[in-house]
């Protein structure tokens, strides 16, 4: 098998991968989001994603820090943090299925922006893909004349910021090392979401706290094989 073809099927294969934790953590956020304030379990995954990354740190020391583009991580940073509230919150308001199939789209603006900034050609299988995904959201958000909730929209919009930071994500691949890019997210989101988490704080149990661990280990383990997929294959 050829070099190209093999770095795809890896990249898909990475991309089911970090779709499996990703999963794994948003049902672990509903399951805490009754208990715990959303801009608290934004802090804690942040917090604890940077602890799942410290045994890379220990082998890489401080090199994956060294970069150049500081400007864009901080971007990124931005986006992220406005998409990861907003998709929290919605999942501690709205049924885990439905914030689930939306966040789904995030993939489809992903596409459908990468054809525009990265130039990527797309088939008529992906179009066609594209094509039936928006229709499968809009069936999910207005079924028939239903009022759309607070939390679809939500869902949607981090939906839609996602997609943004996978653009920026794929662009700093080009210069970036996978744990380069996760790093900067989680230690700028640290201090970032620190702040509003004080306004609402109130000392999480033990057993939340593991629940929160959990949050952060799937997140980075998300988006490191998130980062890696996209490095791979379009």
């Amino acid at each position: 098998m050829r070099e190209p073809q093999f770095g795809r099927l890896r990249g898909v294969a990475l991309m089911v991968f970090s779709t499996l934790a990703f999963s794994a953590m948003h049902s672990t956020i509903k399951h805490i989001s009754g208990d715990v304030d959303t801009f608290m379990i934004v802090f804690f995954r942040n917090l604890f994603g940077f602890v799942a990354l410290l045994p890379l740190f220990v082998r890489h020391g401080l090199t994956p820090l060294r970069t150049r583009r500081i400007g864009t991580h901080i971007f990124r940073v931005g986006i992220n943090f406005v998409s990861m509230t907003m998709f929290f919150y919605a999942l501690a308001i709205t049924p885990l299925a439905e914030v689930a199939a939306l966040s789904f789209s995030a993939p489809i603006f992903a596409t459908f922006l990468a054809i525009f900034f990265f130039k990527e050609m797309v088939g008529l299988g992906r179009w066609a893909a594209i094509i039936l995904g928006f229709l499968g959201t809009i069936v999910i958000l207005r079924p028939g004349f239903e009022q759309i909730s607070l939390g679809a929209i939500l869902a949607l919009s981090a939906a839609l910021s996602w997609g943004g930071a996978i653009m920026v994500i794929k662009s700093l691949g080009k210069t970036e090392s996978v744990l380069t890019v996760t790093a900067y997210m989680v230690l700028l989101l640290i201090p970032i979401s620190l702040i509003p988490a004080l306004l609402v704080w109130e000392w999480p149990t033990w057993q939340q706290l593991v629940w929160l661990l959990l949050v952060g280990v799937f997140g980075s383990v998300g988006h490191l094989t998130l980062n890696q997929a996209l490095r791979e294959a379009p």
